[in-house]
């Protein structure tokens, strides 16, 4: 709600007590606000965005792991680590890989169910004009 009056501040405290309670979401929404800032409401903190962006990738949120795969090969609020940004920047590729394959299945699926309500609804069409036929049949024959 915070967000609909622009009332930024209130809604990074919001997203701030929900992230130390451990919500991925509201971590990588910290970290990514203190990484990028805002203004005078939040200001830039590479650190404290290192901090949060570590716990949600923790947690393997796809924003924080490339956000520190980023954040090290660049050594933004950390010492410059290409090993460490090569960790993160996999273990985003991984699981953006995965969602894609996620969503290729889901896609096929709904294909099959669309098929095979298109094979049922064909099924009930042949069924019904062979009972119109049978009946036409039948008082043709009175």
């Amino acid at each position: 709600n915070a967000l609909m009056f622009n009332l930024r501040r209130a809604a990074f405290d919001c997203y701030l007590v929900a992230a130390k309670t451990g919500d991925a979401t509201a971590q990588t929404a910290v970290g990514l606000i203190y990484y990028q800032g805002n203004n005078a409401d939040v200001p830039q903190d590479y650190g404290q965005a290192l901090y949060w962006l570590k716990k949600a990738a923790s947690q393997d949120v796809y924003a924080a792991n490339k956000t520190l795969a980023d954040m090290y090969v660049l050594g933004q609020g950390t010492p410059r680590d290409l090993e460490l940004s090569k960790f993160y920047a996999d273990k985003a590729a991984e699981q953006k890989r995965d969602k894609e394959r996620e969503e290729d299945r889901q896609e096929r699926a709904q294909a099959r169910a669309e098929e095979h309500e298109e094979r049922a609804a064909d099924r009930r069409a042949q069924v019904l004009t062979g009972f119109v036929m049978a009946a036409t049949f039948g008082a043709f024959l009175f």
